[in-house]
């Protein structure tokens, strides 16, 4: 999940209930910023919900500037969650580099999803997967919004 906005609190209220249902939880912070009436609000962040039944293991996560990245073991597959807000293409590059030298990606097979905010045909960030062995799956033709006309979630 992608964009998961919550508070300290709120993840550990989350998780406590997805783990009553059998799932353990993976977090990733985003950031904090104070909206114009001075109230403090949380954005992006990432999350992983893993049935305890799979067997998988927490791999790696960075944080650079507003972006965040985080990865999970799952069965010899290395999975890449990844949030980059509007306009952060060429930082959300920059950490995918910074991650993929730290968990040395080039020797493992790997599958990529996120919140890109991004069009695939006019993105930084494929370049960098399709650079990297990566294909962008097809089929999604629906907006990301309800009324939007963009797919930047891939």
């Amino acid at each position: 999940v992608q964009e998961v906005c919550m508070s300290e609190n709120e993840k550990k209220a989350f998780a406590r209930l997805a783990n009553k249902d059998g799932y353990k939880c993976y977090f990733s912070s985003g950031w904090i910023s104070t909206d114009v009436l001075g109230i403090r609000k949380h954005r992006g962040g990432l999350a992983f919900l893993v049935h305890k039944s799979v067997r998988h293991v927490l791999a790696s996560e960075i944080t650079h500037q507003c972006t965040q990245l985080l990865g999970l073991w799952l069965e010899g597959l290395h999975l890449i969650n990844f949030y980059f807000p509007p306009e952060h293409g060429a930082v959300g590059a920059e950490a995918l580099g910074l991650y993929w030298a730290a968990a040395h990606m080039r020797k493992h097979v790997w599958l990529a999803l996120g919140d890109a905010n991004e069009e695939p045909h006019n993105s930084i960030i494929a370049s960098f997967f399709t650079a990297h062995g990566g294909t962008l799956v097809p089929g999604q033709n629906t907006s990301t919004r309800w009324n939007g006309r963009r797919i930047i979630d891939w």
